[in-house]
């Protein structure tokens, strides 16, 4: 298992213990506040769960914890799920604080590269770790440090990256191996518990106060088990380089000399999903706006509808973006209004015949912090190069009407459904083609949500590369979430059947579209929860094309 892997094992069900623990309470807020309160200083906190070592509101987070980033986003903070290359510009920031997350990373060398890239030159890194292999215990192993430092190590590995230490404090980081081996055992299977205890003593810990000196001398720390300091990013200085680094700059040269060998295209969508109640039965509405070449370079824009109404289906592709569809929603926004139109013609799923449609749903949004698909971001993991982007938001309204052919308007209420929208960057190469398990439906009303599942595959799966890339995607690039009350969790807590692709019992109806690379099946299926609810919504199919 990766170190990413047992992390998120641990803290996601250890964070949901805890409130936020504010960084005035910390023994190193007295060095910090100097830096951190300087009017307009741009700040960046990275993994810091519930405890941040920066003022919240105005500082930028990055983890991998829902749980730990909801907070942090709850009390003024922006917030990123993301890992390492970092979703920031060069210079971004002029703070950077990483407190006990340095040993938590399998390649932390990649991460003060990027550290050292969105740090202005001048900029002031504060972090801390364990030190001393001495010192492992049980406790290490279970809480996922991967290493504990020596002085030398950390001190070379800082300089190496383009950091000059200014100050360090040591501070005790030892356990005796039996109380490593109860705390570690507590963490694993009394994580509640735990918790409790850890939340009891945590305010006299953070408080007690440790000695800052001046220099870059670790030898004490590593005496004492632990170490936190502030390090400068030198003027001019440039990181280390990594073979992934060299391997993008190849890749951006070979696009830039006008396609030639390896390049890149880029591209986004919006989709969403919504189901809500009339007195002639179930709504739902699959829509989609997706720009060109997604998923597929060469592939036109196109919109995308599907329709219930009732018992009724209607279907609906253009390839000219706004040209009946309309998604007037701010996407940008972490929480927006706005309204879904449609006003043109759809095609009546049985029979084919042309049918005007005219739909208004004024819909609320609530955005969740961006995840980037795969561990670090996806299988296409070059220096600066992010693969994909993923948002997913809560949807809801509580009125809205449409109308079908020259019939009378229907009152639709009890939306509820879900949003989402990528931004993908890719290789124009047979084997980096990408193909999903996707399924999204939602359930109306006032106990409704929104289900969002996929599994990402390589759409080309034969031959050594195709495997392998086949392989990584569906261990990495996937999610499974609930969303409901402007509130995610992840995983399938409420029990929704997510039929599989041969499951021919849910389909009601479909539209295909050609993307080129492939052939998409875009199906408005019926399904149920755990109690027995019924929920609708899409289900995707992805067929190579031959050739």
């Amino acid at each position: 298992m990766s170190a990413l892997a047992r992390n998120q094992e641990v803290f996601g069900a250890f964070w949901r213990h805890f409130d936020l623990f504010p960084p005035e309470r910390w023994w190193s807020w007295a060095e910090i506040a100097p830096f951190a309160s300087v009017a307009g200083a741009r700040r960046l906190d990275i993994g810091p769960g519930k405890f941040p070592r920066l003022p919240v509101a105005g500082t930028c987070f990055v983890d991998t914890s829902m749980a730990a980033l909801a907070a942090l986003q709850a009390a003024g903070g922006l917030c990123v799920r993301a890992t390492s290359p970092l979703p920031f510009s060069d210079g971004a920031f002029d703070i950077v604080s990483l407190f006990e997350v340095l040993e938590h990373v399998d390649d932390d060398g990649a991460l003060l590269r990027e550290i050292h890239r969105v740090l202005r030159p001048g900029g002031q890194l504060f972090l801390s770790c364990p030190m001393n292999p001495a010192y492992w215990t049980f406790y290490d192993q279970v809480i996922g440090h991967v290493r504990r430092y020596r002085a030398g190590e950390l001190e070379q590995k800082l300089a190496r990256h383009g950091f000059t230490i200014e100050r360090v404090c040591a501070r005790d980081d030892r356990m005796d191996r039996w109380f490593g081996a109860l705390f570690g055992f507590g963490v694993r299977h009394l994580p509640g518990l735990t918790a409790r205890i850890v939340k009891r003593y945590l305010p006299k810990v953070a408080a007690f106060v440790w000695q800052w000196h001046d220099g870059g001398d670790m030898a004490e720390a590593e005496r004492r088990g632990g170490v936190a300091c502030r390090a400068r990013r030198k003027e001019g200085s440039v990181a280390s380089r990594s073979e992934d680094q060299e391997v993008a700059d190849a890749v951006r040269t070979a696009g830039a000399r006008g396609g030639e060998g390896l390049s890149l295209y880029e591209s986004s969508y919006v989709d969403l999903v919504l189901c809500g109640e009339s007195a002639g039965g179930p709504v739902a509405l699959v829509a989609g706006s997706h720009l060109r070449d997604f998923p597929y370079p060469g592939t036109e824009p196109w919109d995308s509808c599907l329709l219930l109404v009732g018992e009724e289906g209607f279907v609906y592709t253009s390839r000219t973006p706004g040209d009946a569809l309309r998604l007037d929603l701010d996407v940008e926004a972490d929480a927006s209004a706005g309204t879904i139109r449609f006003a043109g013609a759809m095609r009546r799923a049985t029979s084919g015949e042309r049918v005007e449609i005219a739909l208004s749903l004024p819909v609320s949004l609530v955005k969740f912090p961006t995840r980037l698909l795969g561990e670090r971001y996806n299988f296409l993991e070059l220096a600066g190069i992010p693969g994909m982007r993923w948002s997913p938001y809560d949807l809801s309204g509580e009125g809205g009407a449409l109308q079908v052919g020259g019939g009378a308007p229907v009152a639709v209420s009890g939306i509820r459904g879900s949003c989402e929208r990528g931004q993908l960057t890719n290789l124009r190469a047979r084997e980096f083609a990408i193909k999903y398990d996707y399924v999204a439906v939602a359930r109306p009303g006032a106990s409704g949500y929104g289900v969002i599942a996929f599994a990402s595959h390589a759409l080309h799966p034969e031959g050594a590369i195709g495997r392998a890339i086949d392989w990584y995607l569906r261990q990495s690039a996937s999610a499974r979430l609930i969303v409901s009350d402007g509130e995610l969790c992840d995983g399938n807590p409420r029990d929704v059947y997510l039929p599989p692709q041969d499951d021919e019992a849910v389909l009601l109806f479909e539209e295909r579209i050609d993307l080129g690379a492939a052939l998409l099946q875009r199906q408005m299926i019926r399904t149920r929860d755990g109690d027995g609810a019924t929920l609708h919504g899409l289900r995707e199919i992805f067929t190579a094309t031959p050739g």
